[in-house]
């Protein structure tokens, strides 16, 4: 029944707010590569990026500093086109992580609510 639920507020209400995420991390890494290449014109033809999400035991990540059961893990695949020797790969590779999106997750996010009163118009 869950899966059916799931189903149904995909298609009526569209990606969820984790599969957003997901794409703005891939979107991110594609295009700051694509740009790095294009600036050291680099022969990249195209990039692949690949994003999943998934709740992990914390357990599973030895030096933590979490300390609550679960985590949550972005696993992202990136495949690169192109005449690229292996030096330039790696290269390309280390600045997909270097997305902002990227960078912003793996830190130390504060997140500072407010509630916003609209003002009411002064009558006359």
């Amino acid at each position: 029944m869950l899966l059916l639920a799931s189903m149904i507020s995909r298609t009526i209400f569209g990606p969820t707010a984790i599969e957003f995420a997901d794409v703005r991390v891939g979107i991110c890494a594609s295009v700051t590569v694509q740009m790095y290449a294009e600036r050291r014109q680099l022969p990249l033809r195209a990039v692949h990026v690949e994003v999943s999400y998934a709740r992990a035991p914390a357990e599973d990540y030895g030096k933590s500093d979490v300390n609550i059961g679960m985590v949550d893990r972005v696993d992202m695949g990136v495949s690169l086109d192109g005449d690229l020797s292996e030096d330039q790969q790696t290269r390309l590779f280390e600045i997909a992580q270097r997305c902002p999106v990227h960078r912003m997750l793996v830190s130390q996010v504060q997140i500072r609510p407010k509630l916003l009163v609209p003002t009411s118009p002064k009558s006359s």
